[in-house]
């Protein structure tokens, strides 16, 4: 994890968020999930969601091609969550064209590129954040 994404204030809560993604990228093109798998919270469920959805690719002889993740526009906003302060992260999230191929199957899955707007929950965590929450939409 970057320097800058340990620091408990804005700017490494928008830091940790970029650090999420580059973990996703590295995730899907790897197939080794450990290290995006501890980043979230037990309850976060875009983020058990998605571990799930690359663990059963890898089990089942697929690939990923594509779908490289770039984010810009970030913006955190401090929360007071209880005892502690969180952040709510919202960006803007650019994906390319995303293949999902099984050898010999002829009915790959396609997603397409596109341009979303998101926004994550992040907490305190050492070192660093963890996810809480996180969502897209169109």
């Amino acid at each position: 994890m970057p320097e800058a994404a340990k620091a408990h204030t804005a700017a490494g809560a928008e830091a940790f968020v970029k650090f999420y993604w580059e973990m996703v990228n590295y995730a899907q093109f790897t197939g080794d999930l450990d290290a995006l798998e501890q980043l979230g919270e037990d309850g976060c469920a875009a983020c058990n969601g998605g571990v799930k959805f690359l663990r059963n690719v890898y089990a089942k002889g697929g690939t990923v091609k594509g779908g490289r993740s770039t984010v810009s526009e970030l913006h955190a906003t401090r929360l007071s969550v209880g005892n502690h302060d969180a952040y709510e992260v919202t960006f803007k999230l650019a994906n390319t064209l995303q293949v999902i191929d099984y050898e010999g199957d002829k009915d790959d899955q396609r997603y397409p590129a596109a341009i979303v707007s998101g926004q994550f929950v992040v907490d305190p965590a050492t070192p660093g954040w963890s996810v809480g929450f996180w969502t897209t939409q169109s």
